[in-house]
């Protein structure tokens, strides 16, 4: 790949894959929960089903919309990030060169210097970054249009979010190393909330979140601000 541009075509082509295994699986579920576990009793409790004779598993209810949350989007977007300035902007190192690191989780010598690199030097979603906000609202733009051209098998819409409970340690825990430098097994940012420590003014990471358009985030997102108490908030401003 020449350019990032062709990168991000390639990294969004893979993951509209992932997304239509996920949807396929969830109509899967779908279609034989409506076939052997109809809910009467829960339908009763709906503003819909009685009124239209059907249970809220065949569309009953109002509202039919089902849900699909995002587990480490910080993570991802930082990966971009250091892609984008690192391996084609700053040319500081090869693709290959980055790929064998991380398959090697950063372990050999000299990857050190490089993992270093990715994960202080390169832009970091939270900070206002030029590139770290084209690239989050990219992302988010990219999933809200992807779910937009799929509808449910109660018939209702697939709502895009970012909330991840404690999901974000589980799955980090087996995941592998990450292009922003991120080894392997370390969690997950949480929900929309940049990675531990990379975003160290207030200000910034909340400018960062409210760009990405909450028009395009219909299932809501969680924002988990933490501080250390001999931070100065003075010093987040």
């Amino acid at each position: 790949m020449k350019s990032f541009d062709e990168f991000r075509q390639a990294f969004f082509t893979q993951l509209d894959w992932l997304i239509e295994q996920a949807i396929d699986l969830n109509e899967q579920f779908g279609a034989i929960h409506q076939e052997i576990i109809p809910s009467p009793i829960l339908s009763a409790f709906f503003e819909g089903p009685l009124e239209k004779g059907k249970d809220l598993i065949q569309g009953g209810a109002i509202y039919n919309s089902s849900g699909a949350t995002h587990i480490g989007f910080a993570d991802v977007t930082d990966s971009l990030n250091a892609i984008e300035q690192a391996i084609f902007t700053e040319k500081k190192f090869s693709f290959s060169e980055l790929i064998e690191a991380i398959k090697a989780d950063f372990s050999r010598p000299g990857d050190e210097k490089m993992q270093i690199y990715l994960e202080c030097r390169c832009p970091k979603y939270g900070t206002e970054h030029g590139i770290a906000l084209k690239n989050s609202r990219d992302l988010v733009d990219h999933l809200f249009q992807v779910y937009q051209t799929h509808t449910n098998y109660r018939g209702g819409p697939y709502r895009p979010a970012y909330w991840t409970m404690t999901n974000h340690a589980g799955l980090g825990g087996i995941s592998g190393a990450l292009p922003n430098g991120r080894k392997a097994g370390q969690v997950f940012a949480s929900g929309i909330t940049p990675v531990s420590g990379a975003a160290p003014k207030l200000t910034a990471c909340l400018n960062t979140v409210s760009f990405l358009g909450g028009p395009h985030v219909p299932g809501g997102w969680a924002l988990n601000l933490k501080y250390t108490p001999e931070q100065n908030l003075d010093d987040m401003v």
